[in-house]
Formats: C-alpha cells, sequence, structure tokens
C-alpha cells in the first residue's frame, strides 16, 4: 500500500514518509538481486552448455602455440569480460586485446568467443 501513515506520538509525517520509502526502496532492492542472481547462473548454464557444446574436438592446434598473454587474454574470454574490461584488467589498450582476440580465435580455428570459452577450458586441462 503507497500510503503515508499517519504521525506516530512525536514523530512527524515527513519521517514516517521517509521511513516508508526506504523500506518500499529496500524490498525493491532485495527484488532486483534476486533478479540479478537468476540472471547470473542463466548465462553461467548457457556458458557451460556452450563449452560442453564445443567439446574437445574444436581444439585443432597444441595448446603450445598460445602465448602466455594470448592465453591470459582467453581465459577473461571465457570468463564474459569485455574487450574494454579485459585491457583495464591487463593494463594493455582495447586495439592490443582486440589483436590478441582475433590471434587466438586463428590459431585455434575458431569462429567466436562463445567457442573460445570451449577451447580455452581444454587447453587448461592439457596443460
Amino acid at each position: 500500500m503507497d500510503h503515508v501513515r499517519e504521525p506516530a506520538g512525536d514523530w512527524p509525517a515527513a519521517v514516517i514518509s521517509l521511513d516508508d520509502t526506504l523500506r518500499r526502496l529496500g524490498q525493491r532492492i532485495k527484488s532486483a538481486e534476486g533478479d540479478l542472481r537468476t540472471a547470473r547462473a542463466c548465462y553461467e548454464a548457457l556458458l557451460e552448455a556452450s563449452r560442453t557444446y564445443m567439446g574437445v574436438s574444436e581444439l585443432r592446434v597444441a595448446p603450445a602455440r598460445l602465448t602466455a598473454q594470448e592465453l591470459r587474454v582467453a581465459n577473461l574470454v571465457a570468463a564474459g569480460m569485455s574487450n574494454m574490461e579485459i585491457a583495464e584488467a591487463l593494463h594493455v589498450s582495447v586495439h592490443t586485446v582486440k589483436t590478441h582476440v582475433k590471434t587466438v580465435l586463428a590459431k585455434l580455428s575458431i569462429r567466436s568467443r562463445w567457442q573460445m570459452a570451449g577451447a580455452v577450458g581444454q587447453v587448461r586441462a592439457e596443460r
């Protein structure tokens, strides 16, 4: 119910209205947190399904061909980070990240970041 309660005792109506507003805001934040947890769980399930679908057969190159930096970039791509987030995490330019992503895609003979997530899991297992 979105109505202002009558002032109780010595409390002015503005304080009670603020209290109700804060209570409703708290309820909405808890609801949003639940929605976020659900979205994250769906994302992780999709990512895991993608990794499973890609399987071992997608990895057509020896993992040793990836440099340490390329493997770091590939792991961060697999974790779902954007090029900008990866650049900030590794203290390099976005252009450098894009170059590494293109190189990893080419070396692993794959075509998408989703496939990279599956391939990186295999690379980790083989190292």
